[in-house]
């Protein structure tokens, strides 16, 4: 930690200090390390900082008394031991050395002095490295405390020679390290001392800053030293303008310097400070007048160090003031002249001020009104209660408000609408009543008026909303009516009935069992109802519904009447996952022969509860939907007779291997028509395939069919070749009645060459399909519809039936749409037939119908699907 003049230690020697040791080294002392008293280090501000000429002087006073080469006062951190002040150090020599060298590092750690004659002898040091690094051969030194009793340091001596340290050697280091303490706790004090200062200084500016009054200091000369923002902006300097150098009294009017000469500086002179009002000239050189506040501060002789000065702008104030006056003005001008009686009454209830307008209302002179005469001009039937609400409001200090009538001097009655409120001190006493009377005789008439005609215009309402219910339930029912299928027929009156009613939920199902089980058909929600759209868990017969269908009454409930039902049975394990109920309405669905059909069933109104008029009306679709199950029923009766019908001369029923059709009558109507098929063995292992379709429908069209696929079936066999039968076909046809313009494709198939050879009358192309998806429409041989006219020849085209290749032939219902071209519908075809090719015959026959037939429509439809292999090759 110190060096010597003379001998091993020098310059160099002080620089080439050695490695520090490790913390658990015999060196290390503990309390080094402690967190208060290294805070207390961080604390004192010395570390790396400069010599400084008190604690210079200590270790010069020292090295002189002691006779010694070198004198320090250290601060020691955790790491090192700081130099503060290093009597006999090179000015550019080390300031510093580790901890592990210094012999500082006892004393810190014991907080006790260190008096050691002889390093390399005594065991508490003998080990320590600055023996041989710093040449210590005799070290003496004490404690330098913190302000807070915390160890900074030490204070030190060092020789380079053995030597035994005296009573008074020991008592001079002891006093200087005391007097080291000292300076240590003058330097705290004095930064805690600027630092306070620093802080008031800043308060001072950030009040000044921020204020919007002028704030402004001066010399004892009345020279401006300091102007704030708000200051500056009054007079008109920029934020960073000089101040100007002139006396306060040059920013002054004349008057004010007078005044602040005369009154305000022998004011705050005499007693410290001075208030008043002075005017300073502003940026535009008008005066600003400022509330003042004057005040004079003394030095520690009691002469005039500096003036201070705060100063408000009332500008804004006076304008207040005046804009004030010119209310109260116009408030007294309005009062007088309003059209609405205005009167000012005593806390007794005595008027003592009514304006114009209320002596004109009950039309009396404004004397005749003071006081309680008011009351002498209401109606006589009005007066005992208007003089009783007034006065219990006079007692209670509360709100007044009537409406009575007055009667003038003409005798003429007026309907008046009187109002007060209490007036208040600050105390919350009532000093009076301001009050109002306004004549609504006019206005209650209109009211009167415009209450007859919402009525009228209401009763209008009621009467056009039935009149548009009507029409709804009409149009509901015409759609109803006109379903063909008891599925479809429930499902548009389940729609219906929930739309026209307003319910979140509707469900129609028809009755299964003696048991009054039923089988949910069609379901209808609202967009908020989305997620249980697919519910379908079957009620068990015992429920509530079964009231409606045994007894064929509706039933109406809402929710709470619902759960208190005897019947009621919840939703048993389906509780979890049942739609909302919230009210319930369900009305029977009744055969002509009153038996019980199903029923129709609402719940969750969007608005209320389900009313009487709902019932009525629900009652009235489920009588409508009713009929339209039995009719549909009959349909379904008589369209099975005309399936027997029409199967029975349609076509074969078994067919050879390759081979799949299908029929599918319009929906409408009995179900026979003029569409058929057919497929005809031919020698040498050939098939003649027809389709053919008859115009018109109904039996006649059947008869016809049956006739035409018979001769057609016969002339295969005769000719064995298309275009000759076709061309026999047309002298059939020509003696047939209703045969005329029927269409016929007409071909046969020879497995063995995977040809087809086919001739068209007037008949939609049959297609083929290769095996890489191609289509190809079979339209070479296209001629007249039979028996229109004479017919040269009938034309014969051959086509090619590799392996994997389908043939399709089909009668115009399939590809057929109402607003649709032939054209979607052929590309619809074609395109299904390319990706489902590899299907087998019957699969592939399935999804044509599924598809392009779906569940209505109106022409029949017979197809052919043919593929030469036996064994098709499997499905993708």
């Amino acid at each position: 930690m110190a060096g010597q003049q003379d001998g091993p230690v020098g310059e160099s020697a002080m620089k080439d200090v050695g490695p520090a040791r490790d913390a658990a080294g015999p060196h290390r002392a503990t309390g080094v390390r402690t967190p208060a008293r290294l805070a207390a280090v961080r604390a004192s501000g010395l570390l790396d900082t400069p010599r400084e000429e008190p604690f210079d002087r200590l270790t010069a006073l020292a090295a002189e008394l002691l006779d010694t080469p070198f004198a320090f006062v250290t601060v020691v951190d955790d790491r090192r031991s700081f130099w503060k002040s290093c009597l006999g150090i090179p000015a550019d020599g080390p300031r510093e050395n580790t901890v592990e060298e210094s012999f500082c590092q006892y004393v810190v750690a014991s907080g006790e002095p260190l008096v050691v004659g002889e390093t390399r002898a005594d065991p508490r040091t003998a080990g320590n490295p600055s023996i041989e690094s710093m040449g210590v051969a005799a070290w003496l030194g004490y404690p330098v405390h913190a302000p807070g009793g915390e160890v900074l340091g030490t204070f030190c001596v060092v020789d380079t020679r053995v030597r035994s340290w005296t009573e008074r050697d020991q008592r001079i280091v002891r006093t200087l390290a005391a007097a080291a303490s000292s300076e240590v706790a003058l330097r705290v004090d004095l930064d805690e001392l600027r630092t306070s200062s620093a802080l008031q200084v800043a308060r001072f500016r950030a009040i000044a800053e921020q204020t919007t009054d002028l704030v402004a200091m001066a010399d004892a000369d009345g020279r401006v030293t300091y102007l704030n923002p708000a200051g500056r902006r009054i007079v008109g300097l920029a934020p960073d303008q000089d101040l100007p150098t002139t006396a306060v009294v040059d920013v002054l009017t004349a008057a004010s310097r007078d005044l602040l000469r005369s009154r305000a500086v022998p004011a705050a002179r005499e007693v410290g400070a001075w208030a008043g009002e002075l005017e300073v000239l502003g940026a535009d050189r008008e005066p600003v007048p400022l509330e003042q506040v004057l005040t004079a501060h003394r030095d520690e002789h009691g002469d005039i160090a500096f003036y201070a000065a705060i100063g408000r702008d009332v500008r804004e104030r006076r304008r207040y003031e005046a804009e004030l006056h010119a209310e109260r003005q116009r408030y007294e001008t309005l009062v007088g002249q309003a059209p609405v009686g205005i009167f000012l009454a005593d806390p007794h209830g005595q008027n003592v001020y009514v304006n114009d307008g209320l002596a004109e209302l009950v039309g009396r002179p404004a004397v005749e009104i003071a006081g309680s005469g008011w009351a002498d001009h209401v109606h006589p039937d009005d007066r005992a209660g208007a003089a009783a609400g007034w006065a219990a409001a006079v007692a209670s200090g509360q709100e007044w408000l009537d409406e009575y009538r007055v009667v003038r001097p003409d005798g003429t009655v007026r309907l008046v609408s009187a109002s007060a409120r209490a007036l208040h001190d600050a105390a919350g006493g009532v000093t009076g009543f301001l009050g109002t009377y306004t004549d609504v005789t006019e206005q209650r008439d209109a009211e009167r008026a415009r209450r007859t005609a919402a009525a009228e215009q209401a009763a209008r309402r009621e009467s056009d909303a039935a009149a548009a219910r009507l029409q709804q339930l009409a149009r509901a029912s015409v759609e109803i009516s006109a379903a063909v299928t008891t599925r479809e027929a429930l499902e548009v009156l389940t729609r219906t009935a929930r739309e026209l009613i307003g319910a979140h939920r509707s469900v129609s199902s028809v009755t299964v069992d003696e048991d009054w089980s039923q089988a949910i058909t069609a379901v209808s929600v609202s967009p908020e109802y989305r997620a249980w759209e697919d519910y379908g868990a079957l009620p068990a017969g015992s429920g509530i519904h079964s009231l409606v269908c045994r007894d064929n009454v509706p039933v109406r409930l809402t929710q709470e009447e619902l759960e208190r039902h005897p019947a009621w049975r919840d939703f048993g394990a389906h509780g979890g996952q049942h739609p909302p109920m919230r009210g319930w309405l369900a009305a029977p669905l009744v055969a002509a022969d009153g038996s019980n059909l199903g029923l129709v069933q609402l719940s969750d109104r969007y608005a209320g509860e389900f009313t009487a008029e709902d019932e009525a009306l629900l009652v009235q679709l489920a009588q409508v939907g009713s009929a339209t199950l039995e009719k549909a029923e009959l349909l379904r009766q008589q369209t099975a007779v005309g399936a027997t019908l029409q199967r029975a001369i349609l076509g074969p029923v078994t067919l050879p291997p390759g081979f799949a059709v299908r029929y599918e009558p319009a929906t409408s109507g009995l179900e026979v028509g003029g569409d058929w098929y057919d497929v005809v063995p031919l020698p040498g292992g050939r098939y003649g395939v027809v389709v053919g379709d008859v115009v018109g429908s109904g039996l006649a069209a059947a008869a016809v069919m049956g006739q035409l696929r018979s001769a057609v079936r016969a002339l295969l066999l005769e000719h064995g070749a298309p275009a000759r039968a076709l061309a026999a076909l047309d002298g059939f046809a020509e003696l047939v009645p209703g045969a005329k313009c029927s269409t016929v494709f007409c071909a046969v198939v020879d497995p063995a060459t995977r040809t087809l050879r086919y001739s068209s009358a007037g008949h939609l192309p049959a297609i083929t399909v290769d095996a890489g998806g191609t289509p190809r429409l079979l339209d070479e041989a296209q001629s007249l519809p039979l028996a229109v006219g004479a017919v040269a020849a009938r034309r014969e085209a051959e086509a090619a039936l590799p392996d994997g290749s389908v043939l399709l032939l089909y009668t115009d219902g399939l590809i057929e749409r109402r607003h649709e071209s032939l054209d979607t519908g052929m590309a619809q075809l074609t395109a299904l037939l390319s990706a489902e090719r590899t299907r087998p015959v019957e699969t592939l026959a399935d999804l044509v119908t599924e598809r392009l037939v779906g569940a209505r429509h109106d022409d029949d439809v017979a197809l052919l699907v043919y593929r030469g292999e036996d064994d098709p090759p499997p499905a993708c």
